[in-house]
Order: structure tokens, then sequence, then C-alpha cells
């Protein structure tokens, strides 16, 4: 639980890094800062119809882009949606976790992930962890995915 923690302040340092800094007297929109608790707890910055709307035109880009990151519950969330994809030939990816670092177009903050499949070249995959609750059913691109237990 402490290792948890530590990366939610981790991305939390990395979600204030990327929030801009507006001169005075300038017409820039001001975002807020990230509310601690929800951070804490996995929990997207945005309103659930804001949340929605986002997802909506990030469903123009393909799932685990940047644009249009993988939503899941925590880091548990995102472990099991990377073990439940297939390789063409049914096998299981390596995976591993690069680090972290911007927003998410969904109000969290962004993991990459490494995906490699036997001796093909290594994909890079975006997540997004803070969605309590949520578990993604549809594979990335070029990848097929085992139904949820």
């Amino acid at each position: 639980m402490r290792a948890m923690h530590c990366l939610a302040v981790a991305g939390l340092a990395a979600a204030l890094a990327a929030i801009p800094v507006v001169a005075a007297g300038q017409d820039a929109p001001v975002r807020t800062p990230p509310d601690l608790s929800r951070f804490l707890s996995f929990e997207s910055q945005m309103e659930p119809a804001e949340l929605d709307q986002a997802v909506r035109e990030a469903s123009a880009h393909p799932l685990g882009s940047m644009e249009n990151p993988i939503r899941a519950e925590g880091p548990p969330g995102q472990r099991a949606y990377l073990e439940r994809l297939r390789c063409g030939d049914g096998t299981a990816p390596a995976f591993k976790r690069q680090g972290s670092g911007g927003p998410s177009p969904f109000g969290g903050v962004i993991d990459y992930y490494a995906v490699q499949c036997q001796e093909q070249m290594i994909q890079s995959l975006v997540m997004d962890m803070y969605h309590p609750g949520y578990r993604e059913r549809r594979p990335v691109p070029g990848f097929t995915i085992r139904p949820a237990e």
C-alpha cells in the first residue's frame, strides 16, 4: 500500500508539473490544481459529464495512444488489462512499465508501458489508471484480449 501512495505522490508531482503557468494579465484558461483526495483514490479529476465527453472525443484515436489512453482502475487494473492481452499467435506479450508523466485527456496522469510479442518490435502503450470500477474490454490495435474474469 505504501508503494501505491508513493506512486500516487509521484504522479501528482507529474500532474502539477504539467499544469501551465499563466502570466498575470494574459487571457488564457487557468487549470485548477488536482484534487489530492481524488488523485490518491485513483479517480479522474473530471466530472462524469466532462469525462464522458472526453471519452467520446478520444474514441477517434487508437486505443492505447496519447490521445486515447487505456483506462484502468489503479495499477492492479493496468496489470490485469495487460495480462489479458494476446499476441497474434495467442501468447501473452511481455510488458514493462516505463514510467509516468503528463496529463491524460481523461484528467489523470498517463503511464507508459512497453509491450512486446516474441521477436516483434516493442510497442508503447499509454494508460490512465484513474478510473475506479472501469475495466477495458477492447484490445489495442494488433492484439486480441481475453474476457475479464
